[in-house]
């Protein structure tokens, strides 16, 4: 890999975007076939790198919530189930068939 590419991750490293060896690998594969799929040469990679590296952490952050919010939901779900507590609520809000019949 080319020394500027360690800068780069270097700098990214200080202002708190870490990526593991792997996937930091992934991303700048990631980047190339960005770059080429957009005309460009590997002089780009200085410019798009560090996007994609900010894109790619920025992904990972929502995909890791939202997954624990699924996993909160399906919580809810079986324990309104096994312990049927009748409660219709959810976890950011009312459900939305409640709201419904509630405006009628």
């Amino acid at each position: 890999m080319a020394v500027e590419y360690q800068e780069i991750r270097a700098e990214l490293e200080a202002d708190g975007f870490r990526l593991n060896d792997e996937e930091y690998t992934e991303a700048v594969n990631y980047a190339r076939r960005k770059a080429k799929s957009s005309g460009k040469d590997e002089s780009y990679m200085p410019y798009l790198l560090p996007d994609v590296i900010r894109e790619w952490i920025t992904r990972k952050a929502i995909n890791s919530v939202t997954l624990a919010a699924m996993e909160i939901e399906k919580i809810f779900r079986q324990e309104e189930k096994e312990h049927g507590t009748g409660n219709n609520e959810r976890l950011a809000g009312r459900h939305p068939e409640r709201i419904a019949t509630a405006a009628h």
